[in-house]
């Protein structure tokens, strides 16, 4: 059974500064050297000839290095990750400004922010994506990818999926949500074309062959919902799998999903079953039904820790599966069974 493949990044704030800091720390050698000899005794004599003395100075202390010097060491390395890269294609490895074509709202707290990708970028969202094992895509595999967004003024970057087949349309489709705090999301709330902004990646999130399986159960709610429209629209209709998608309700007044539910609802058929479930944590009869006669079955989760926990066990810290626990465990799934998406 093929186990799929995630590339262990964040989707949360990113604060970059520290990383520079370390950076410096492990790349700087020390500025101050030492004489091996010592530094010779001072002798002092009085006029008289009957008495003499001799004394030692200390030696001097070290140099300190000063927090200019330190600040200006971290320039280059900041400028590496942050500062505009407007001649470079889209990377995974440093930031490029792109020209966004429109930015949509479609709720009080959501917007769709498009980004046209040019054709000589667009391979890296197709044949040439890149996976965790360092090849490209087999044939019949799926790579759900996500970038980074950057706010240059706080150095914060935060990563965002796009909810379509970016090589098929040739743009960028990511949903945005403006929270309390959220100093990228705020910047991109702000965005009128043809503004620019900073885009890094794509970095694969997760990628499987879904013809390995016979089900493939997605529970996900709010924006989390974004690696799996992104899937749904990549995967070939061909494909003998039966999709689940378990999605939360959105509080009243913000269901900004259904409008882009539909259209792969329509693509997909049967083959596709929709089912949106109460807020909170996800109840036992919801993922019984849904694995009843599921055959060679995987279970995708893109939710946030407090609703990952009981459901399948959290990530670990540095972003590792962790041991599968919880429900899904209780209901008889191994390891194997189930991905935990950030």
């Amino acid at each position: 059974m093929s186990i799929p493949v995630r590339a262990a990044l964040r989707r949360s704030t990113r604060h970059i500064a520290p990383t520079f800091a370390r950076a410096a720390s492990t790349s700087s050698t020390s500025g101050s050297t030492s004489n091996s000899s010592g530094l010779p005794a001072s002798s002092s004599s009085s006029a008289s000839s009957s008495s003499s003395s001799s004394s030692s100075t200390p030696p001097p202390p070290k140099p300190k290095r000063s927090s200019a010097w330190l600040a200006l060491s971290l320039v280059p390395v900041a400028a590496y990750y942050l500062w505009p890269q407007s001649k470079k294609p889209l990377n995974p490895q440093s930031y490029s400004e792109h020209a966004i074509s429109s930015n949509e709202r479609i709720s009080p707290k959501h917007v769709v922010l498009g980004v046209p990708v040019s054709p000589s970028e667009l391979p890296q969202f197709a044949q040439d994506a890149v996976t965790l094992r360092g090849q490209h895509p087999a044939p019949g595999e799926v790579v759900v990818q996500h970038v980074m967004v950057k706010n240059p003024a706080l150095m914060i970057e935060r990563p965002y999926t796009p909810i379509n087949d970016v090589a098929a349309e040739g743009e960028m489709k990511m949903v945005v949500k403006r929270v309390r705090g959220g100093e990228v999301g705020r910047l991109v709330h702000s965005l009128t074309p043809p503004d620019n902004v900073g885009l890094r990646g794509p970095i694969t999130t997760v990628s499987l062959k879904p013809d390995n399986y016979d089900t493939v159960i997605m529970v996900s709610t709010g924006t989390a919902v974004a690696p799996f429209l992104q899937l749904l629209a990549k995967a070939p209709t061909t494909v003998g799998t039966q999709f689940k998608l378990l999605h939360m309700h959105p509080l009243a007044g913000e269901d900004w999903s259904a409008p882009l539910l539909t259209p792969l609802q329509q693509k997909w058929g049967g083959k596709l079953d929709l089912k949106r479930i109460p807020p909170g944590s996800v109840r036992k009869d919801d993922m019984q039904q849904a694995l009843a006669g599921s055959g060679r079955v995987l279970v995708l989760v893109c939710l946030p820790t407090q609703l990952m926990r009981p459901l399948c066990g959290p990530l670990t810290p540095n972003l590792q599966q962790g041991p599968l626990t919880g429900m899904l465990a209780e209901l008889g799934l191994d390891g194997s069974q189930v991905w935990k998406l950030e």
